[in-house]
Parts: structure tokens; C-alpha cells; sequence
């Protein structure tokens, strides 16, 4: 009996891994890519889990953190540390590729406050330009 609980248990926390793998996550450095939380990187940063497209992106944070956990409100035009903030809209956006093709791709956006990212969402053409180049 105490082996059949064991198995049980085993394979519901196995499940529940495999669930929480399939969720859709945003990279904290670009913002612009959503992706399965299992196909992409996680690390801990001052204490909260992040997600990341690539181990390329967790080295170039790791080298200079400061250059990519922070981000520009596209209302106030403050630095908005994109971790630690609660304030976020995901949308999506035009973008125009190198080779000129046009995409649309999600986009979070990041705000210092919650009065801030309410006027983002009552006119949010006013603040996004498309398509921006990446």
C-alpha cells in the first residue's frame, strides 16, 4: 500500500511538472519573445524566478545585470526596474525584421505605476510606434 502512495505521488508531481512546463512565459531581457516556460532558460535574480530565451541572454545578464533588468515606461518615460514591477501589459505589435518583412509579435511593456499603465491602456496607439525595427 505505502508503495502504490508512493507511485501515485511520484507521478502526480511528475504531471504537475510537465503543466507548469507548458506555461507561457515572457523573456525579462527582450520583452518580445513568449515562449513554453520548458523550452527556455530559469534563474533566480535578487530573490524571483525569471525566464530567459536562451542561455546567451542569462550570460549577458549575468554580466552586466543593470543594462537589461531595467526598462523604460512608455507613459512617463522613467526607468522601471522589469522584475520587481507588478505593473505590466502584454500586447502585440508590428515589427519590421532586418530583411524588411513585417511580423507581429507579443510585446510586454513595463510601468512605474498603476496610474501609468491605465493611461497606456485607454490609448495604447499613443504609445506604441509600429512597426519598430528589431
Amino acid at each position: 500500500m505505502m508503495r502504490r502512495c508512493m507511485v501515485v505521488l511520484v507521478v502526480l508531481l511528475a504531471a504537475g511538472a510537465m503543466v507548469a512546463g507548458d506555461r507561457q512565459v515572457v523573456c525579462v531581457l527582450c520583452g518580445d519573445y513568449t515562449f513554453s516556460e520548458k523550452d527556455g532558460v530559469s534563474a533566480t535574480y535578487e530573490g524571483k524566478r525569471i525566464h530567459l530565451c536562451s542561455l546567451k541572454e542569462l550570460t549577458a545578464l549575468q554580466k552586466n545585470p543593470d543594462k537589461y533588468v531595467w526598462g523604460t515606461d512608455v507613459v512617463t518615460g522613467r526607468r522601471v526596474h522589469k522584475i520587481k514591477t507588478t505593473f505590466t501589459v502584454d500586447r502585440r505589435v508590428k515589427v519590421r525584421k532586418k530583411d524588411g518583412k513585417n511580423e507581429v509579435w507579443p510585446r510586454r511593456f513595463f510601468f512605474e505605476s498603476q496610474k501609468s499603465r491605465d493611461e497606456f491602456l485607454r490609448n495604447p496607439a499613443k504609445y506604441i510606434k509600429e512597426p519598430y525595427a528589431v
